[in-house]
């Protein structure tokens, strides 16, 4: 399986992975630049990563993966993918009173990161709970345009994670401003107008049960 780049914003891994197809996740930049993620615990999930895809239906397999994954979280327990991976075998697993305290960890890991209150919304979307999916949304949304505003982290990235909680919260009349915005901004940097279109051409071509079924089955 091949090893997919890392992105500066988990939520655009995310969409692009499950929007473009399967294949291993590897390990993302942490947010701090003096954290290094335990070696041993990065092997483990990769490894516990490819055997729970590999076989998803094998409940034994699972179970397995789930035991690395664990081992892994006690090596390291600021290496934030980790907690996902958790989070995709228990469901798997039908553990789904422990999914959302899961996605609680990696929100006390950084209060201000706006991924894991997008996964949590995307879990009890999945779960048909629409008024706290949006609840959760919301937040990531005010903590994508408040890092914005303040210039902090990757803008464009950013930018385009406000796509995607648009998308999510099926609000297409921000979304097409948004990339009405965005086009216009970026008319004269090919590169990054080629992530827009590229971003958009993603929201356009598949809906939000499929991204979320994507992500929870």
């Amino acid at each position: 399986m091949k090893r997919y780049k890392i992105y500066s914003s988990l939520l655009l891994a995310l969409f692009f992975l499950v929007a473009c197809g399967g294949g291993k996740k590897s390990e993302r930049q942490d947010r701090s630049s003096e954290y290094v993620t335990n070696n041993e615990a990065i092997r483990l999930n990769n490894a516990g990563y490819e055997l729970m895809m590999e076989f998803a239906d094998q409940t034994d397999s699972v179970a397995k993966a789930y035991a690395m994954f664990q081992q892994a979280h006690k090596l390291d327990k600021h290496y934030e993918l980790i907690y996902y991976n958790i989070a995709k075998a228990q469901i798997l697993l039908k553990k789904y009173d422990e999914v959302a305290h899961t996605y609680d960890q990696i929100i006390a890991l950084n209060t201000e990161m706006p991924d894991p209150y997008v996964y949590k919304g995307m879990f009890f979307d999945w779960r048909e709970d629409s008024v706290q999916a949006k609840s959760y949304y919301n937040t990531a949304l005010k903590l994508l345009e408040g890092g914005i505003l303040n210039g902090k982290g990757n803008q464009l990235t950013d930018e385009l994670s406000v796509c995607l909680v648009y998308f999510l919260l099926n609000d297409s009349t921000r979304l097409s401003l948004e990339y009405n915005r965005l086009t216009q901004k970026y008319a004269q940097d090919s590169i990054n107008l080629e992530f827009v279109a590229n971003m958009k051409a993603q929201t356009d071509s598949i809906t939000k049960e499929e991204l979320i079924n994507g992500l929870f089955e």
